[in-house]
């Protein structure tokens, strides 16, 4: 019977890590010197592809892009992943770059932050433009039209039990 509660709690567990399919990828302008292509949402632990395009190339500067997390209530809460390989040289035409957001259970939602500068760093940035990426939510998480009543505390989802509840159900008696 502990085995049976120990699998139930890991499929409980793992699928709590399951997100929705990944939406079509937007576009977004960033000024007159370039766009940006990204998903619409992005969930902590997978890995996007995110691309910057350039009207034309910007000799002496270098490309780069920050993933950057908004908290509950709307406050800045720091650069959540840096864009791989790192900066790369602002030529004309496609940039890509990786992303891989961190979980954190204060973020509320994403912004990308694509910059250029001569060295990669904020401080001597010449342009930059944002993004706004939403948090993704869990593929299995509640409906926001769905009936009202017993609703669950804070963001926890109605038809999910957290890991130390299952841990504690009682054992079966047959």
């Amino acid at each position: 019977m502990r085995l049976l509660s120990a699998c139930a709690a890991a499929v409980l567990l793992c699928a709590s890590f399951a997100y929705a399919e990944d939406p079509k990828p937007v576009e977004t302008k960033l000024g007159e010197w370039g766009t940006v292509t990204h998903p619409a949402e992005m969930a902590p632990g997978k890995t996007y592809d995110v691309v910057v395009k350039l009207t034309e190339a910007k000799a002496g500067q270098v490309v780069t892009v920050n993933l950057n997390q908004m908290l509950k209530g709307g406050k800045f809460g720091k650069t959540n992943a840096l864009g791989k390989p790192g900066k790369q040289e602002a030529v004309a035409g496609d940039i890509k770059f990786t992303i891989t957001p961190k979980a954190n259970d204060e973020v509320a939602s994403y912004s990308l932050v694509v910059f250029l500068s001569p060295d990669g760093a904020w401080k001597s940035k010449t342009e930059s433009g944002t993004a706004k990426v939403a948090l993704a939510k869990p593929a299995d998480a509640p409906k926001t039209d769905a009936p009202k009543g017993d609703a669950p505390k804070g963001d926890a989802p109605a038809n999910k039990l957290s890991a130390p509840e299952v841990r504690n159900l009682p054992e079966r008696v047959d």
